[in-house]
């Protein structure tokens, strides 16, 4: 195989903004906030060919119950370099970064449906289902919303994460950027009541509707349509992980259990788990 194995330095930085422009349909705007706020150089794998940073690869601290991995994300291979197998390595050094830093598994979200059949060839099975349905119509303004800061998401987050079975989480830097992205980017984070309990929306507005990326509350539909009602939106494309009669199961993620006793993350968490606000 033409090239080799390396972690990116600053100096790659043109070679992965180049990347991103070719790969990725994003416009250069986020592109330049990822490099500003989130690139860590240690985090990033590259492939290089001739010097020049041809694949990348990063990876994001994650938890699942007392052990620790990775979220895969931000992958990208420019075009005439594609079908060589360079990703297939690039997963392979990937599953030894992570066993280095004392991690168990890796996790990513695909980036469309037909993406599946080829991860489960380089072991990754669906170990992450979400709760999907589509609320339409007019809204109604069931709930006041509030601005949320980030320590008031943080500790709500982590409380509604301790009541679902195997969640993944992130350490709080991951979450901030991620809080920052969605605010930045089209979307937000609301505080609001519910049962006298105070409860936490997340979000992305977008011009054919809205997308409820995470709620904390049960009457999520009510939630959905307060947030139509805010926008003059007539669509919300909601994620939940409780199921529900307007709700259909979807497989949202996949996992690698990194240990060579069991071929199974399922197997290991005794079940398959809950993901959710990645950056997919």
């Amino acid at each position: 195989m033409e090239g080799y194995f390396d972690f990116a330095c600053r100096e790659d930085i043109p070679d992965l903004q180049e990347m991103w422009r070719r790969c990725f349909d994003t416009e250069d705007v986020y592109s330049d906030f990822y490099f500003k706020r989130r690139l860590v150089p240690e985090d990033t794998l590259i492939w290089r060919v001739d010097g020049k940073a041809i694949s990348m690869m990063t990876l994001m601290d994650v938890f699942v119950g007392g052990e620790r991995g990775c979220y895969i994300y931000a992958v990208a291979t420019l075009p005439e370099f594609q079908h060589r197998g360079i990703y297939r390595e690039l997963d392979r050094r990937a599953d030894d970064e992570i066993r280095r830093r004392g991690g168990s598994f890796s996790c990513l979200v695909p980036a469309n449906p037909g993406l599946f059949p080829m991860y489960r060839k380089l072991g990754y099975e669906t170990a992450f289902f979400i709760e999907e349905g589509l609320v339409q119509g007019r809204g109604k303004a069931f709930y006041e919303f509030h601005p949320c800061s980030f320590e008031e998401f943080w500790v709500l987050r982590e409380e509604f994460l301790d009541s679902l079975k195997n969640p993944v989480r992130h350490p709080k830097k991951e979450l901030r950027y991620i809080f920052e992205e969605l605010r930045q980017f089209s979307g937000d984070v609301f505080l609001y009541e519910e049962d006298g309990k105070r409860r936490y929306a997340a979000f992305t507005c977008a011009a054919d509707g809205i997308y409820l990326r995470e709620c904390s509350g049960k009457a999520w539909e009510r939630t959905a349509r307060s947030l139509m009602e805010r926008y003059g939106k007539k669509t919300v494309k909601v994620h939940s992980p409780l199921p529900g009669k307007k709700l259909q199961t979807v497989p949202f993620g996949m996992g690698k259990y990194l240990d060579s006793g069991s071929s199974s993350l399922k197997e290991h968490w005794g079940g398959s788990g809950y993901m959710a606000l990645m950056l997919d």
